[in-house]
Parts: C-alpha cells; structure tokens; sequence
C-alpha cells in the first residue's frame, strides 16, 4: 500500500510549498517598504529635516530578518520534497498492489468508481468497499 506514503509525502510537500509561499509573500510586504507612500500631513515632522532613505532601511531589515537566506533553504527544502513526491509516485504507478491501482485510478486519473470497476474488472461495489478503506486510512494519517 504505497499510496499511504505517497500521501504522506504529498502532506510533506504541501507543507514546505506553503512555508515556501509565506517567506516570499514576507519578502514582498518587506519590499512594500521601498515603495512610494504619498505623504502624511497629519503628522509634525520632527526630524529636523533629515531624509531617510527607504531603500536603507530595506536593506538593513532584509539583513536582520535574513529573509534571503530563509527561502534559500525553503526553496532548497520544497526542491527535495517534490524529488521525492515524484520518486514515490513512480513507485506507486509501479505497484502492482490493487488498492494501489485503485488509488491511482480514482485521485491521480480523475475515474469514476464505474470506470475504475470497468477497468480493474472488480465489481463496483467492491471498488467501493475498497475506496473507502483507502479513504478510511487516509483520513488517518
């Protein structure tokens, strides 16, 4: 039953893809930094009429967060789990186990259980019986 692991590394790779999404969407509001903001006349400008520069201190909170070297190593993180996503899907297509057959017919191609049935020479119910032990150990993984 090599979709168990399958599943488990698809969980793995979704995981890191979204650690992965929130460090570049950080890096982006950090980048909103540089932008131009239209000017506050509410405020007292007190400063005394130093400039400050936006790009400095993007610069200086894009070192302190160390943001680039974070999605590096996700990026380096997300690359490996997808190798081994892809390395346990071979595997799986390869099995000549039936629920996995079964699991690749029903979430990898999109059949239906009477399509699944017609092609595994199994009874539909039977298929039945065995997507929902499929789905049954999924659910608690």
């Amino acid at each position: 039953m090599l979709y168990v692991e399958y599943e488990t590394a698809k969980t793995k790779y979704n995981r890191a893809k979204e650690i992965y999404d929130n460090l570049i969407a950080e890096k982006e509001e950090l980048f909103q930094i540089t932008q131009i903001h239209g000017m506050d006349y509410e405020v007292e400008r007190v400063d005394g009429g130093i400039q400050k520069s936006s790009f400095d201190a993007y610069m200086l909170k894009k070192e302190q967060t160390k943001i680039d070297e974070r999605i590096a190593e996700a990026e380096d993180i997300l690359k490996r789990r997808k190798e081994q996503l892809q390395t346990t899907e071979n595997e799986l297509v390869a099995s000549s186990d039936i629920s996995d057959k079964i699991y690749i017919l029903k979430y990898l191609g999109n059949s239906t259980k009477s399509q699944i049935a017609e092609k595994t020479g199994y009874s539909t119910s039977q298929v039945y019986r065995i997507l929902e032990k499929i789905e049954k150990k999924i659910r608690n993984l």
